[in-house]
């Protein structure tokens, strides 16, 4: 189905705006401050452009700047910019985030249902790596 509705922003570019807050709490370092997903409670304010590109496929810069508020909560703002013209085209200010658990612990090793095997692809052997 080739058919998608005119948007000032695709709500995935959006949802990609938003995700900044991960980065921005973690200050760089993925693995340390950040073990558990935040969803969006509310944005103080949300502001774009009218001059914003819409066209697929293209690519933003964007800043954050977060911290933890409490236990749970998270605090960040957003911008985004053009790459080209520099200028600010999506503003969030005051955005919070709320941290939900899994009920358990988070230095639990997670059991999963699989394991990857790697092994040789034979399209790529030549006839000796066969025998």
């Amino acid at each position: 189905m080739e058919f998608e509705y005119p948007s000032l922003v695709h709500p995935a570019t959006l949802d990609g705006f938003i995700q900044m807050i991960i980065p921005a709490l973690s200050q760089g370092d993925m693995g340390s401050a950040v073990h558990e997903p935040f969803v969006p409670t509310f944005i103080e304010e949300l502001s774009f452009s009218s001059v914003i590109a819409s066209q697929a496929g293209y690519e933003f810069d964007a800043c954050a700047k977060a911290g933890f508020k409490g236990v749970r909560e998270a605090v960040a703002g957003i911008t985004v910019f053009d790459p080209l013209t520099r200028e600010a085209v999506v503003r969030i200010r005051g955005m919070k985030c709320m941290a939900i658990s899994g009920g358990g612990p988070t230095d639990v090793v997670r059991k999963h249902c699989g394991t990857a095997v790697w092994e040789p692809d034979v399209d790529l052997l030549g006839d000796l790596q066969m025998l």
